[in-house]
């Protein structure tokens, strides 16, 4: 039981410290060094419109490291979210956009929830945010 609770509490102190550790990249706080991608906009909005549309928004992305932020893909879950991404890389403290296109064309009635990832270098590889919006008729 000793050995258990040792070693239990031994794993918890690794833990706390990998997460204390300066220079990673922990969602928005100021990193030492190398890239730190954030999603500013974690869920954008559409609000309520009709099936017969298209709906435009924007993600906003920043890079809160040292180096530049190289983006491999930025990506939809499905064919009615279009995204549009036109940088390769984003520079230390900068701030770029996302543009979305969602076409809500032969769409269910109803609340919807759709993903975009954004592939990079930052330490954690991909970053997730939501489109939302609900179609009404």
């Amino acid at each position: 039981m000793k050995k258990y609770l040792i070693r239990h509490i031994a794993l918890l102190l690794c833990m706390i410290a990998a997460l204390l550790r300066p220079g990673v990249c922990r969602g928005g706080e100021p990193l030492t060094e190398g890239p730190c991608l954030v999603v500013m906009d974690k869920e954008l909005d559409l609000g309520k419109f009709s099936a017969t549309t298209e709906r435009y928004g924007q993600i906003r992305v920043r890079n809160a490291g040292d180096s530049p932020v190289v983006i491999k893909s930025v990506r939809g879950n499905c064919g009615c979210t279009v995204v549009k991404f036109e940088h390769d890389s984003i520079m230390p403290d900068s701030v770029a956009t996302i543009n979305i296109r969602f076409n809500g064309r032969n769409r269910v009635e109803g609340p919807f929830r759709k993903m975009i990832k954004i592939r990079s270098n930052s330490p954690h590889k991909i970053d997730i945010a939501y489109v939302v919006g609900t179609i009404v008729r």
